[in-house]
């Protein structure tokens, strides 16, 4: 019997192993259709990052969790997978590309992409020291941005122009609460990036906040709803609306004892216009999620605000007031009555997430 059992479990050996071989083939083919299902799938979405008004994708840009074996080198193609799913084919050219000049004194060293847009892309870099040796500690060793324009992209480096022009204009006003310009054409790795401009790196936005939050952190609303304010005040003292105001373009460096957003600065003002001279009005089809914004900016759409010259605006900062009651609304659910009554009413017109897609 002992005999007849061995030579049974001998015959079952076979059996067994195609068993496990077709499990694990079986798996393995579920594995592959599911990733290639899922990649598929992802590269139409920005990675890291979140769609917002203007197509504008950033990525996680909390400077203490990067390492040094991500940075790339200028000289080093950006074709990491990381660095180019979802965006464009002129948002991933090289950033040697937009080097001009070369043999400048470098102040700034290996630039690393952390977003990308329409028009320019943001990379980190880290700034050369007193001495000869550049910043190596990790909190400093990427504490500045650098904002790049697409290369052979005239619409882009105007742009960037203007968006520097509206900066110099906050930081001759002393905006506490607008990011500060800090170098135009700056020097990096020993070449010159025309139209580039250097600003301060800060880890935080108020869309991110809000996305690792459980609850809305009420307490602090007063606190930011001060900061904001002054920000606005002093752009619009500067002669300019911001134009473009939204959790995501709300940035802050930490957090204070409370737990709430301390140094906070308004950025992103690319499409900032001079108050009381007439605009063009946006392209509603490229615009059409940018429902932070009046409808009165855009064309063929309700204008309580009463701004519209026919296929133009008159910039005013109550757009700015309207998109911070909508940020406002949106973060804590407060309201600034005197603005408006609820979503798409009150003098704002339609604002939210709920409007009509604006069409031309």
């Amino acid at each position: 019997m002992a005999f007849h059992g061995d030579v049974a479990r001998a015959a079952t050996i076979p059996s067994v192993v195609f068993q496990t071989w077709l499990v694990t083939t079986s798996e393995f083919l579920h594995s592959a259709i599911v990733f290639a299902i899922w990649s598929t799938w992802h590269s139409f979405l920005p990675t890291g990052g979140y769609a917002s008004c203007g197509v504008w994708h950033i990525e996680d840009t909390d400077v203490e969790e990067f390492d040094e074996e991500f940075s790339l080198h200028w000289t080093q193609p950006l074709t990491p997978r990381h660095a180019t799913r979802g965006r464009r084919p002129h948002q991933r050219r090289d950033f040697a590309s937009a080097l001009q000049l070369e043999g400048c004194a470098s102040k700034y060293a290996d630039p690393v992409k952390i977003g990308a847009g329409d028009y320019a892309s943001v990379y980190r870099i880290r700034k050369k020291a007193f001495g000869s040796s550049f910043v190596k500690s990790k909190r400093k060793y990427y504490a500045y941005a650098v904002k790049v324009p697409n290369p052979d992209d005239h619409e882009a480096e105007e742009a960037a122009e203007h968006e520097m022009t509206v900066m110099s204009a906050a930081k001759e006003h002393r905006c506490e609460h607008v990011l500060p310009l800090l170098e135009k054409d700056p020097c990096v790795n020993g070449h010159e990036v025309s139209n580039a401009f250097v600003t301060k790196l800060l880890p935080w936005d108020l869309l991110k906040w809000k996305t690792k939050l459980r609850r809305r952190p009420v307490k602090c609303a007063a606190k930011l709803f001060k900061a904001i304010s002054n920000g606005l005040d002093c752009v619009h003292a500067a002669g300019y609306m911001h134009g473009d105001l939204k959790l995501g373009n709300i940035l802050f460096e930490d957090f204070d004892d409370d737990g709430c957003p301390r140094g906070l600065q308004l950025a992103d003002l690319g499409i900032s216009r001079e108050l009381g001279k007439a605009a063009r009005k946006f392209d509603s089809d490229y615009y059409y999620d940018c429902w932070h914004l009046p409808g009165a900016l855009f064309r063929d759409v309700e204008d309580p605000l009463e701004l519209s010259e026919g296929k133009r605006f008159i910039p005013d900062r109550r757009v700015d007031g309207c998109s911070l009651a909508m940020v406002m609304f949106e973060f804590f659910k407060f309201h600034i009555p005197e603005l408006q009554k609820d979503l798409g009413e009150g003098s704002c017109g339609p604002m939210g997430p709920d409007r009509e897609i604006l069409l031309p």
